[in-house]
């Protein structure tokens, strides 16, 4: 009998794109394809390529912040 294999989950993922105003975006996602966040736009896709690195390189150390909302806004 073959032994099965734990089934692997797909990975969190970054995408870049390009919005109707043909500037590139970067949107990261679940492994089930949902949106986290997604960018302001870039003028070019190696500056998108660039944000996503920033964000690799800084999230392990980066601060949480609770921000308190005002009515009104």
């Amino acid at each position: 009998m073959a032994s099965q294999r734990p089934r692997e989950r797909a990975p969190y993922r970054y995408e870049i794109f390009r919005d109707k105003a043909g500037d590139f975006r970067v949107r990261f996602l679940t492994p089930s394809g949902e949106v986290l966040f997604s960018t302001e736009g870039f003028r070019t896709r190696q500056s998108a390529v660039s944000a996503i690195k920033t964000i690799q390189d800084t999230a392990s150390s980066d601060r949480i912040e609770d921000v308190k909302q005002t009515t009104g806004l």
